[in-house]
């Protein structure tokens, strides 16, 4: 055997043996049993987006999920409710500054005639005391006039010069008073205003960086927060506390003003004729129906809380009034007029305009009513006449004469032959055209008027469940 046979023979033994030996692989143990099933899987809950999303080959993308929008809008709702905190106290203070001002020009004037009646009176005082004094020597007349006190004695002069005196120093001295504490008192109103100012300023000027940075985030939360607010309101809606009432013509001409001042800008402290803040709208509306209110929100509400009512009640001209704290008046940032089926026309704040938007129920305070509402009136039906001369009729035909009456009364103006009444079933004058008129009037005496009108319980008093209306 050659070399060359004698290598591939051994090659082949060891490839042979590698496969047989070297190669196998251990045998894998069987899998266990899966458990058996006993109810049904959870679904689990989808994921939601938190963050930037990174896309292949390319860059991250600006997340906005749910709780960016959360945040966002409880800093938006904080700044923004302070920003109306300080515009209504800010209001406040101004209206207590020009108040302040009258009073001061009023207790100049008071303390100025005061001066002149001291100086008038120091100087009667002289000069009666000067006749006594030179007068002082003489006697007085012996005779019987000279036995009761002269109108022109020099003594009694002197006594009533120095009452006058007397009365017209201690009302210098009041007036100087009230003079001193109507400058002190403005003063420290002016001071108040000026800090709180600078405050306002900063607070709005934040609120509209804010607003500008996230304009697209912004218009997205005010999306939501408008439905959310319309969703609540429908429990308010469609209910029966109104039937019989109707707002007042007054509420309703200040209705038709807030209207015509859709679309003006939002001003602090303007009351129009082109711009409003949100008390300034209700006072001026209200103005052009002869009634004044208050400036101020909270004001306006204490001034109309006597006649609060209930949300299940409301109609067209109500103040709503919109507080940070359900339980407290002071709290009180945001006034908007009523409209109807859940909508209110206000002026909300900087940036803004007058508008309409759904109630801010999850904000709401109270409501208050200015005019009375008034009772819708009812048409009572007419008296339906009595059946007896139908009864006169023989049993066997009454069906069929009642039938042919109505017919004939009904019908237009030809009635046929066949129908034509015969003395013993013609129904009588007494019986003519049935009740028909009577059903038209009772089912449509209110169809012309608003659907929105309060009941006796709730339009005219406190609301039933608290005098907030909550």
């Amino acid at each position: 055997m050659t070399r060359r046979r004698v290598g591939a023979a051994r090659l082949s033994a060891l490839l042979t043996a590698a496969l047989v030996t070297g190669v196998a692989a251990p045998a894998e143990a069987a899998p266990a049993a899966a458990p058996p099933i006993t109810k049904i899987p959870d679904g689990g809950v989808l994921p939601v987006p938190n963050g930037p999303l990174q896309l292949p080959f390319g860059t991250p993308t600006a997340g906005t999920t749910t709780n960016d929008l959360a945040a966002l809008a409880a800093q938006l709702n904080s700044i923004q409710t302070e920003v109306m905190l300080l515009a209504e106290q800010l209001s406040g203070l101004k209206q207590a500054a020009g108040e302040g001002q009258t009073g001061l020009v009023y207790a100049q004037y008071e303390y100025a005639e005061a001066q002149q009646r001291l100086a008038k009176a120091e100087k009667a005082m002289a000069e009666a005391a000067s006749d006594a004094y030179v007068q002082s020597g003489g006697l007085p007349d012996l005779g019987f006039g000279g036995l009761a006190p002269r109108l022109d004695d020099p003594l009694h002069n002197s006594s009533g010069a120095a009452h006058e005196l007397a009365l017209a120093k201690a009302e210098a001295t009041r007036t100087k008073t009230a003079w001193e504490t109507a400058t002190r008192t403005l003063a420290e109103t002016q001071a108040r205003f000026s800090t709180l100012e600078v405050s306002y300023k900063q607070r709005d000027a934040a609120l509209q960086e804010l607003k500008r940075r996230n304009a697209t985030k912004v218009a997205e939360i005010l999306r939501q927060q408008e439905a959310r607010e319309q969703a609540l309101g429908q429990q308010y809606l469609n209910t029966d506390a109104l039937n019989g009432y109707k707002a007042n013509p007054k509420a309703i001409a200040a209705v038709n003003f807030a209207l015509r001042q859709l679309g003006k800008p939002y001003l602090w402290a303007a009351e129009g004729p082109d711009r409003y803040d949100c008390s300034g709208l209700m006072w001026a509306a209200y103005r052009s129906t002869g009634r004044t209110l208050p400036r101020v929100s909270r004001d306006q509400y204490q001034g109309t809380k006597d006649k609060s009512v209930s949300r299940y009640a409301l109609l067209p001209g109500d103040l709503l009034f919109f507080s940070s704290d359900p339980y407290n008046a002071s709290a009180i940032h945001h006034v908007g007029m009523y409209l109807g089926n859940g909508k209110m026309v206000h002026s909300p704040t900087t940036g803004d305009v007058v508008k309409i938007s759904n109630v801010w129920w999850s904000r709401f305070f109270a409501a208050t009513r200015v005019y009375d509402a008034i009772q819708v009136p009812t048409t009572s039906p007419s008296s339906t006449p009595s059946a007896s001369p139908s009864a006169s009729a023989s049993a066997s035909a009454t069906a069929t004469a009642s039938a042919s009456a109505s017919a004939s009364a009904s019908a237009s103006t030809s009635p046929s032959p066949s129908t034509s009444p015969s003395p013993s079933v013609s129904p009588s004058p007494s019986h003519s055209p049935s009740a028909a008129p009577a059903a038209s009037a009772s089912s449509t005496p209110d169809s012309t008027e608003p659907t929105t009108a309060a009941s006796a319980a709730t339009s005219l008093s406190p609301s039933s469940d608290g005098s907030t209306g909550l």
